[in-house]
């Protein structure tokens, strides 16, 4: 029926459970719960900080509205991370060479 052109499937009952909040309140299942595991050790990122930004007790703790927030940020701080270990992997090796052409220029100086 259209009257007043609202239509009868567009009225909201207030007594039907809104499944889609439901499930946003729910806790994160074992996958889920695994893989932010998996990364915080990955990332080696402090776990009560990162519980307090998630505001939760514990990682079982966590709902599934904010599972793909922290996912996210978990995800960049693992590439954050990475980089950051590439440049120290490549700083290390420099001072290496460096440090060898140093030792071979005063193996070469004569007193």
């Amino acid at each position: 029926m259209m009257a007043f052109e609202i239509a009868e499937t567009d009225i909201v009952d207030k007594s039907e459970v809104d499944l889609d909040k439901q499930e946003g309140e729910q806790k994160i299942g074992t996958v889920h719960l695994n893989v932010i595991r998996k990364l915080i050790d990955e990332t080696e990122t402090e776990i009560t900080s990162f519980l307090k930004y998630a505001g939760a007790e514990k990682l079982e703790d966590i709902k599934n509205k904010d599972y793909p927030e922290l996912l996210k940020l978990l995800e960049k701080k693992k590439q954050d991370y990475k980089k950051k270990q590439e440049n120290e992997k490549r700083l290390k090796e420099q001072q290496e060479k460096f440090q060898k052409e140093l030792e071979a220029q005063q193996g070469n100086f004569e007193f």
